[in-house]
């Protein structure tokens, strides 16, 4: 399904999010659509669905249905969770409440009743009709609901448990465009996992936006990103989109200098000549500057430091946990748990969802009392905690009194220093924490800790809220870091770069394992479903049908790889041709020839991205 932006723009409180905006999302692909916080990323998944529309400019949609993840849930409280899901299917519902009333006459049926009814048997059971429930108790369970939980109200959800409802009524239907804002949202590692499974299951197109790094490495056959108010499109997983947009900048950087050298020196012509011998020249290149389509900087990344001082050496063992026990009620959340930091570890706490991390984090933080055992603190500690939702703040505050609270022998021009590394300037630090948004709030928390200078630090969710860009910084700070880190998170690609043991929570039980995620997938996850749903009879045919198609495609392989190849040399070199074409004095003086090497460029570019895309398909 081919969905096009022509023109588009969108403006809130005065500012262009969306400015002349036209793009091509390619039907059938996976696409990651990534940005930095309130670059416009969920507006545009908003105005596809039709949800909101632009001030100018068209959205273009060829004919079939897009489900969305939407962030608010419009349910009536009395429904269940399993109710949610069959929304999806409630044609298929309402025909075998036909077939029923049909089977409960038959005897009374004439031939053409009958055969309207075996007719009718036979589209319910294509479509699913005997299936539908079972499908939908496999989901539930692959997002984390237990059975018992299937029938409970949603006036009794909690809200992660809301979002995955509505999650899972999402990734059940059948329309050919999913899109999906941010879906591994609420979700722990192992349910990521297994909704990655189920995604790249389904042949349908997906639009959607994540700041998990793995999971769009696992899922995405594209990167788009939004950068001020344009989308560029890069082939391939996240690595390959890095590389390719540093090009993409230095090529713009070159494009804007050059320009601008261009306009000095004309101005600089027409100031010494328009009143002298060269007149006319002066005049007739006055024309021509006024007629130049300015180009815009390039957009600069936001660049701060974070960086993690420790003011003290802490004992050998940082947090020592002994016989550890912990009850609500009847429900046994840790079991006789022994678990020991060691100075300079840095430790990933894993677990499904209710499993009992936070509530351990909780115990270590004397939030809370164990119900047997003992938790010892090493000497010289001195703790940095995060907690999931900036719970730390106080939301009746300005940013600057936050930090001030901190150091108070700081001056205001050293506080604002340090919040403008964390991209707070000008009247920003005299808002009232209640006014900020979760990654802004996430970032001051992380502001708030730095000027702490602890030795250990403890995160819970640290991720939440940040956009990739300051999630690498982060990552990046706690691999620095000198000193004892725990930290609860979903996010695999972050664990896998910081952490050097993983303890994994289970069953009220702890187990330790060396190492990170990756170093440990098998064991971590050797009890995981995957996203397939066990195969029926029929889906088995399906397979075989698929499989052939397969091998006669590879059997191709060897007369047309080498033709692929030749094309994608061509259009490689003709890239670097247009590269330079846009870089040429006329295309700078004259924007309608910059224009039309530039679509010319981005036409080449795409037909690359196809080529790429069938050489992969052909090498397997």
């Amino acid at each position: 399904m081919r969905i096009s932006f022509e023109n588009v723009t969108k403006i809130y409180t005065g500012n262009p999010i969306l400015d002349d905006l036209s793009f091509t999302f390619n039907p059938g692909k996976e696409t990651a659509l990534i940005g930095a916080n309130g670059s416009g990323k969920s507006t545009i998944l908003s105005m596809i669905s039709g949800l909101i529309t632009p001030d100018s400019g068209s959205i273009i949609k060829d004919s079939g249905r897009i489900e969305t993840l939407k962030q608010e849930y419009v349910w009536n409280d009395d429904i269940t969770v399993f109710d949610v899901c069959s929304e999806v299917f409630t044609d298929l519902i309402q025909t075998g409440k036909r077939l029923d009333k049909y089977h409960s006459n038959f005897e009374t049926l004439n031939e053409r009743e009958k055969d309207k009814y075996a007719e009718l048997m036979r589209d319910y059971e294509s479509k699913g009709g005997y299936d539908w429930e079972r499908e939908v108790e496999y989901v539930l369970l692959g997002l984390g609901f237990q059975k018992e939980e299937f029938n409970k109200k949603v006036a009794f959800l909690s809200g992660g448990q809301k979002r995955r409802a509505l999650l899972a009524k999402t990734v059940l239907s059948n329309a050919p465009v999913l899109l999906l804002d941010e879906p591994t949202n609420h979700l722990d590692l192992h349910t990521v996992l297994w909704l990655e499974e189920w995604l790249k299951a389904r042949e349908c197109g997906i639009i959607f936006v994540s700041h998990d790094r793995h999971f769009i490495d696992s899922l995405a056959d594209e990167i788009v990103e939004l950068d001020k108010g344009k989308l560029y499109r890069y082939a391939g997983n996240f690595n390959k989109y890095k590389s390719q947009r540093i090009k993409r900048k230095e090529i713009e950087q070159k494009q804007y200098e050059a320009q601008k050298q261009l306009i000095k020196k004309t101005q600089k012509f027409i100031d010494i000549n328009i009143a002298g011998q060269k007149t006319r020249q002066a005049k007739a290149r006055r024309k021509m500057l006024e007629k130049i389509q300015r180009l815009e900087p390039p957009s600069r990344d936001a660049e701060f430091k974070i960086k993690f001082e420790k003011v003290k050496r802490e004992s050998n063992k940082t947090i020592e946990c002994r016989g550890l026990s912990k009850s609500y009620k009847d429900n046994l959340v840790l079991d006789n748990i022994d678990f020991t930091a060691y100075r300079y570890e840095k430790i990933g706490l894993v677990g499904r969802n209710g499993s009992g991390k936070s509530t351990l984090i909780k115990l270590i933080m004397a939030q809370e009392n164990s119900s047997s055992g003992f938790i010892k603190i090493g000497e010289n500690i001195d703790t940095g905690y995060l907690p999931q939702e900036g719970g730390t703040l106080n939301e009746n505050d300005t940013l600057l009194e936050e930090l001030w609270n901190v150091l108070p022998e700081k001056s205001e021009e050293e506080i604002r220093n340090i919040l403008g590394s964390f991209l707070f300037s000008g009247d920003d630090v005299k808002k009232k924490i209640s006014l900020l948004s979760g990654g802004e709030k996430s970032r001051l928390s992380i502001a708030k800790i730095m000027m702490m200078k602890p030795n250990l630090l403890i995160l819970d969710e640290p991720t939440n809220h940040l956009d990739l860009a300051t999630r690498i910084l982060l990552e990046n700070a706690i691999s620095e870091y000198e000193g004892t880190v725990i930290i609860v998170s979903h996010d695999r690609a972050f664990l896998n770069e910081v952490i050097t043991s993983v303890y994994k929570l289970e069953g009220s039980k702890l187990q330790r394992y060396e190492g990170n995620i990756d170093d440990n997938k098998e064991a971590l996850f050797k009890n995981e479903k995957t996203g397939s749903l066990p195969k029926t009879e029929s889906k088995d045919k399906k397979n075989k049908k698929v499989k052939k198609t397969i091998q006669i495609s590879k059997g191709a392989n060897k007369y047309k790889l080498k033709k692929i190849e030749d094309e994608i040399f061509k259009l490689e070199e003709d890239l670097k041709k247009n590269e330079k074409l846009m870089l040429a004095e006329n295309a700078l003086k004259d924007g309608r020839i910059y224009n039309e090497i530039n679509e010319k460029y981005k036409k080449i570019k795409n037909e690359l991205e196809e080529r790429y895309g069938k050489w992969e398909e052909m090498v397997g």
